[in-house]
Parts: structure tokens; C-alpha cells; sequence
């Protein structure tokens, strides 16, 4: 535990080297544009509701599928590699490093547009159903975002890539505009997550319990695939 303490103190201090990029794309960003989504929803609650759990699914998408992803393709360049097999660290505490330093940079985001949820609709908010939910939304996107990582080995391949597959994925995700069930969105793993938000603050009347079998089996899944890609890691026949 010390030391996976220790590993995301490294990594808040080399962010100081990126600090005006992190204010940008994690907080002026985003916190901008859930204030351009207030002020064009006319005053109509379940529009702006619908909206803003939009965005804190879209909030995740972009800190764990692009940039969480980012972070873990690079630690798979074998210069990285090398600069941590000097260190007394496992490879999984280093990706779960990333993974908590993440985290909580998008923490501040989830927050405020939560406080912004409840002062809108507190009557109809379940709080542990919520909170629950947005956990569930977390885990599902930090796997994806390391699964990911993990499999573009080439950080610069992965710079193209993932932040294209963000887009893909904001894209074919009902979180900005509503539509109508079909195979193409039961498929998408983020589509539950978006709907799991909504029922829990009263948007969506419908039938839930498929969506978290099918999101907790798609974790199990992407866990098996990182344990496996972590597990399988050597450098200069040490293994991490």
C-alpha cells in the first residue's frame, strides 16, 4: 500500500511538467462545456438531467479510454520500461497508479455536475443507486481505457488512435441526443452505463438488470485481459 501511495505521488509530481495541458483538458474544458449545456437546454429540467449524465459519462470517456489509455501504452515503450526496472515496483502497481492518479483528476468534474444533479431533481435522485452506478461507470471505463493501452504497445500509434476511438465511442453513445432501442446500442457497453445513470435519477423507467450482468461480465472480462497483459511483461529477464 506504501508503495502504491508512493507510485501516485511520482505520478502527480511529473504532471507538473503538463500542468497547463491538465487544467485544459480536464477541468476549463469540460467544466466549460457543462456551462454551455445549461445555458442551451431553455430552462427544461429533464432536458438539462439528460444532458448532464451525458456528460459525465463523456467526462470518463475522455479522461480513461484517451488519456488513462495514453499513459499505459507509453509505460509499454521499452524505455519506460527500463527507467522502472530500476525501481522496487511491480508493473500492477504502477497501472494502478495511473489509475487512481486519473481518478481523482476527473473526480472534480463528477462532483459538479453531481451537486448540479441533485439541486435540480433531489426528489427523485437514489443516492446509492447513483453513487453506485457512477462507480460502475468508472470501473467499466478505466478497464476499457488500460485494455486498450495495453494492447498499442506503440505510444505514438496509440496518439493517433485513441483519442479517435473517444470520438467513436461520444459518437455512437445516445449521450447528447436520445434513440430508440436496437441491437447496435444494447451492444455498446457504454449505452448501459448511460442508461443505468438515468434510471437511478428517475429518466428511465425500463428494464436494468441485463445491463449490469452484461457490464459486470464485460469487466470480468477486460480484468482477465489486463491481469494477463501485466503478468506477461519481462525486461532483461526480470519479470514485473
Amino acid at each position: 500500500m506504501n508503495r502504491l501511495f508512493q507510485a501516485i505521488l511520482f505520478e502527480f509530481r511529473a504532471f507538473r511538467v503538463f500542468k497547463i495541458q491538465i487544467l485544459i483538458s480536464l477541468f476549463i474544458m469540460p467544466l466549460s462545456y457543462m456551462f454551455l449545456i445549461l445555458l442551451n437546454t431553455g430552462g427544461n429540467r429533464q432536458t438539462t438531467l439528460y444532458l448532464l449524465t451525458g456528460f459525465v459519462v463523456a467526462s470518463l470517456i475522455g479522461t480513461y479510454v484517451s488519456l488513462l489509455g495514453l499513459r499505459v501504452s507509453n509505460l509499454m515503450m521499452p524505455e519506460v520500461l527500463e527507467m522502472y526496472a530500476a525501481f522496487p515496483i511491480t508493473m500492477r502497481t504502477i497501472a494502478l497508479s495511473y489509475l487512481f492518479t486519473y481518478s481523482l483528476y476527473v473526480l472534480p468534474q463528477i462532483i459538479v455536475a453531481s451537486i448540479i444533479i441533485a439541486i435540480i431533481n433531489s426528489s427523485s435522485i437514489t443516492w446509492g443507486l447513483f453513487v453506485g452506478n457512477v462507480i460502475l461507470t468508472m470501473i467499466t471505463l478505466s478497464g476499457l481505457g488500460m485494455s486498450l493501452g495495453f494492447f498499442f504497445k506503440n505510444y505514438f500509434v496509440a496518439q493517433g488512435v485513441l483519442p479517435l476511438l473517444s470520438w467513436i465511442f461520444l459518437f455512437i453513445t445516445p449521450l447528447y441526443y436520445q434513440a430508440k432501442s436496437s441491437l447496435f446500442f444494447s451492444i455498446n457497453p457504454l449505452n448501459s452505463c448511460v442508461k443505468l445513470l438515468r434510471h437511478s435519477i428517475g429518466l428511465y423507467e425500463g428494464v436494468i438488470i441485463w445491463d449490469y450482468v452484461y457490464l459486470i461480465g464485460f469487466i470480468l472480462i477486460l480484468s482477465f485481459f489486463v491481469n494477463r497483459r501485466m503478468r506477461s511483461v519481462y525486461l532483461l529477464e526480470r519479470r514485473f
